[in-house]
């Protein structure tokens, strides 16, 4: 708003004040009315953001929760699956219940891979202690939370090798002798190995594989890529199998055909020798009887036939 004003040779002092009070209150109305709308947004973001706070806490809440946790980690696992191109039932099943000597096991995931082996992925979600650790608002407190979510990684390592899956699922098929470990929050498994740098070996000399969503990905797809090529060859040498079958009763069909054509040749050849007997000898002594007997009607004997059967030769040429 501008507020320059000028003062004529003429015009009184008291009109340029009165338009100068004017602006003034103008500008104050303004002022007013944009400090009411900016506090009204203040307010509006502040119950935003305590709204996304109460609904992190509840989720938090939930979270810590085994039966939801768990469900969450398996809804992750088998969104990853899905996206890298596996299917359900086909490529993997989730819940697989499998009843052994030792009991009863039921592993998150079961993936067939080629050669008719399976590989089994676990998920696991030990986050409450990782979530104390992110709140925890001095060093001490971190300290105890950072220990204790690291004890709940490592013994999810070792209760799952102690299962033995390739072991004792024998009755999937030949189980590879490794499980891949899910914990399906990356923080939660870096915070783990910033801890202790040796644990992804400590898993791995008890054939157990850490893995986060990002490495899970790269794993799998390249698995899925894995599976598609053997799909591929498998669908090629049954093609393959099918066409050497296919040219086996083709080389079949033609020697019955020519076989075929064999016994029209004789048969031919059969036709016209009684065609020809017929003519020399059953005709002459067929016209005396008929001339004793005062007859002149001739029989019609049909013709010799002289076409030639064709033969069916394979190959070129």
């Amino acid at each position: 708003m501008d507020l320059s004003f000028s003062v004529g040779p003429t015009e009184p002092v008291g009109r340029q004040v009165e338009q100068l009070r004017k602006q003034v209150e103008a500008l104050q109305k303004e002022s007013t009315e944009k400090l009411g709308v900016l506090a009204q947004t203040t307010i509006d973001l502040r119950q935003r953001s305590e709204d996304v706070q109460g609904a992190a806490q509840q989720l938090t809440s939930a979270l810590r929760s085994p039966n939801v946790k768990g469900q969450w980690g398996e809804v992750n696992l088998r969104r990853i699956l899905e996206f890298v191109g596996l299917i359900s039932y086909c490529d993997f099943d989730q819940q697989v219940h499998v009843g052994t000597d030792e009991g009863a096991y039921r592993p998150d995931c079961v993936i067939t891979i080629p050669g008719s082996r399976r590989l089994i992925v676990d998920s696991k979600a030990p986050i409450e202690s990782y979530l104390d650790a992110l709140k925890a608002t001095d060093e001490p407190a971190r300290e105890i939370a950072l220990k204790e979510h690291l004890r709940k990684v490592r013994s999810h390592v070792d209760l799952l090798s102690k299962k033995d899956y390739a072991g004792r699922l024998g009755a999937l098929g030949q189980v590879v002798d490794g499980v891949l470990l899910f914990i399906p929050v990356e923080g939660a498994l870096s915070m783990a190995l910033e801890r202790d740098p040796q644990l992804l070996e400590y898993a791995f000399s008890k054939n157990i594989i850490l893995t986060f969503p990002t490495s899970l990905l790269a794993i799998l797809k390249g698995l899925a890529m894995t599976i598609q090529q053997a799909e591929i060859a498998k669908n090629i040498e049954e093609i393959s199998g099918n066409a050497a079958e296919l040219h086996k009763r083709f080389l079949v069909f033609v020697d019955k055909l020519n076989a075929v054509g064999i016994s029209l040749s004789k048969l031919n050849r059969n036709f016209n020798d009684a065609v020809g007997s017929a003519q020399s000898r059953l005709l002459p002594q067929g016209r005396r009887f008929a001339e004793l007997a005062g007859q002149n009607s001739e029989p019609k004997m049909p013709e010799a036939v002289e076409d030639s059967v064709r033969e069916l030769i394979t190959g070129e040429g």
